[in-house]
């Protein structure tokens, strides 16, 4: 009986192991899948706000969404990442002028350019279009470098 006992504790020990380490690692599985699917070389930021997580991840063609939802509050911000040709006077004159206006700060941060308008921003780095757009609430700038930067 020992035995039997000592061999089902262990069992399920191990059981529980592994449901912890595929729970902790669920979003960079999920995004990998997606990056996968899409073609482009997603990544999940190093930085996520306090009390954000990731609440989706979508794709399609070219383009990884990122959803992080602040369970505390209700705030929510969407992360995109966007296969792109484009360097950052590009991303200037085709996005940023359209969907900003005149209405946006430019920042420069560890060799990124990020247009920053209220709490919505956008850079290229790598051949890939970041955008963050805050669907409810508000980033800091801090906050919006610190992503961006860990990207």
């Amino acid at each position: 009986f020992g035995r039997v006992m000592l061999a089902l504790s262990c069992a399920a020990a191990a059981v529980f192991a592994i449901a912890y380490f595929v729970n902790i690692n669920m979003p960079d599985i999920s995004l990998r899948v997606a990056a996968m699917q899409t073609g482009i070389n997603a990544s999940y930021p190093g930085y996520v706000p306090r009390d954000y997580s990731v609440s989706s991840i979508t794709s399609e063609s070219g383009k990884v969404t990122m959803e992080f939802t602040n369970s505390g509050t209700g705030d929510a911000f969407t992360l995109v990442e966007e296969a792109s040709s484009w360097d950052s006077n590009a991303l200037m004159s085709n996005y940023v002028k359209e969907e900003f206006g005149e209405n946006y700060n430019t920042v420069r941060e560890q060799g990124l350019t990020i247009y920053i308008s209220g709490s919505d921003a956008a850079w290229v780095n790598g051949g890939v279009v970041y955008k963050i757009d805050t669907t409810s609430g508000s980033l800091t700038n801090k906050q919006i470098k610190s992503i961006a930067t860990s990207l």
